[in-house]
C-alpha cells in the first residue's frame, strides 16, 4: 500500500509540474516583433558604412538581433531596393523603446542623412 501511496504521489506531482510549465509557456506567447528597413536609395555610401557598429551595439542593448542587412537583393515585384534591413525583437514594448533610444537616434541620423528610406514594424506570428 505504501508503495501505491508514493506512485500516486508522484503521478499528481508531475501532473502539478507539468500543468506550471505549459501555463508558463502560454504566458510567453508575445509574438515578436519585426523592424523593417527599405532603402530607396544611397545618397552618402561613405556616411552609411559608419554606422554599422553604432547600429549592432544599439540593436542588442535592447534585445534584438539583426537578421538582415544588405544589398544583395533580387526583387520579384516592383522597384527593386538598393538595401533592406530587418532586426527581430522580442516585442514591440522592447523595438520601440530601441527605436527611441539615444543610440539609435544617433544611428538614425546618420541613415535619414544618407539614405532614402522607409521603415516599420511587423508583428510577427507567436512563436
Amino acid at each position: 500500500m505504501r508503495t501505491n501511496f508514493k506512485v500516486a504521489l508522484a503521478l499528481i506531482a508531475g501532473a502539478a509540474i507539468s500543468a506550471a510549465v505549459i501555463q508558463g509557456v502560454h504566458a510567453q506567447t508575445t509574438p515578436p516583433t519585426y523592424f523593417i528597413a527599405d532603402v530607396t536609395a544611397v545618397t552618402d555610401p561613405e556616411a552609411l558604412k559608419t554606422v554599422g557598429p553604432k547600429l549592432e551595439q544599439a540593436v542588442s542593448a535592447f534585445g534584438g538581433k539583426i537578421l538582415v542587412r544588405g544589398d544583395k537583393i533580387t526583387a520579384l515585384t516592383g522597384a527593386q531596393p538598393k538595401r533592406a534591413a530587418i532586426i527581430r525583437f522580442d516585442s514591440l514594448e522592447k523595438a520601440q523603446s530601441w527605436w527611441n533610444s539615444d543610440a539609435q537616434k544617433e544611428v538614425r541620423s546618420v541613415i535619414e542623412k544618407a539614405t532614402a528610406n522607409r521603415t516599420f514594424f511587423v508583428e510577427g506570428l507567436p512563436q
